[in-house]
């Protein structure tokens, strides 16, 4: 991974660096610079949406928001989320991802209902 770049394009990783990329994130998101954070979200959902990454993988790269307080990283973060529910909003799967992903402001991006219960 690069922590710092100086040109625009997509990162693609195999499944397994993407899982690996997540971990690291939810596990201490200080270690990743917040560009970098932006990025790896942002590429991440790029990707999915051309079919080239996995949705749920994509999703991952969210978990580490419930502890990222940086206003620069939720910026990049609130328009993935927007164009997930504008995309999803009138589809069958919104239910799910209402249900999954709820932004709570005071808690950041948080599992639904749901996963509340496992």
């Amino acid at each position: 991974m690069t922590l710092t770049f100086s040109g625009y394009y997509r990162v693609n990783y195999d499944t397994r660096n993407w899982l690996l990329l997540t971990k690291g994130l939810a596990e201490d998101p200080s270690r990743f610079p917040s560009q970098s954070k932006s990025q790896i979200m942002n590429d991440a959902f790029s990707l999915a949406s051309t079919g080239r990454l996995d949705f749920a993988v994509a999703l991952e790269t969210m978990n580490f928001l419930q502890r990222e307080r940086g206003a620069f990283v939720w910026q990049s973060a609130i328009k993935i989320i927007t164009k997930l529910y504008t995309s999803l909003g009138p589809t069958a799967a919104y239910p799910l991802f209402e249900v999954l992903y709820i932004v709570d402001s005071s808690k950041g991006l948080t599992r639904g209902s749901n996963q509340s219960a496992k």
